[in-house]
């Protein structure tokens, strides 16, 4: 359990944070180690050990080390997977971001488009016939004027 407990510590987790089979597996391992240190006591206390029964503890206490070691191999999965989740959320987010500015980007654009459009137009200077008539008109009165004073 010291590896677990590790291993939780280390990335700031509790058990409640596992995937339920991770919290399955660990509550397993308690129960184990629990009845392995009861028969333990048992044999500690018993005058007359076999060796088949000190066999039977070793066994229980390597399994119990590789239960350990494979529940300590499933939290790093578990914090690989929520860790390329988290990534992937984030680039989601980011890609949701971007195309939100974009689309406003958009339809500010579109806006200020239409509102260019709706302006009315200036309008253009009438250059015609009356124009130029009157043009003319004032070129002759002050070519006589001028050649009065001249004249004069």
């Amino acid at each position: 359990m010291d590896k677990i407990i590790k291993v939780l510590k280390q990335n700031k987790l509790n058990e409640s944070m596992l995937s339920q089979e991770i919290q399955t597996s660990i509550e397993n391992l308690e129960n184990l180690i629990v009845k392995h240190n009861a028969e333990v006591d048992e044999l500690d206390d018993s005058d007359n050990v076999t060796e088949q029964q000190e066999q039977q503890i070793e066994r229980q206490s390597q399994l119990i080390d590789s239960t350990e070691e494979s529940i300590v191999s499933a939290i790093k999965t578990f914090l690989e997977k929520k860790s390329e989740a988290d990534k992937n959320a984030e680039e989601e987010a980011d890609k949701k971001a971007k195309s939100d500015a974009e689309i406003k980007a958009k339809e500010e654009t579109d806006k200020k488009a239409k509102e260019v459009e709706n302006q009315p137009k200036p309008q253009e200077k009438k250059s015609g016939l009356g124009m130029f008539l009157l043009g003319a008109v004032v070129l002759i009165a002050t070519a006589g004027v001028v050649n009065v004073i001249k004249n004069k």
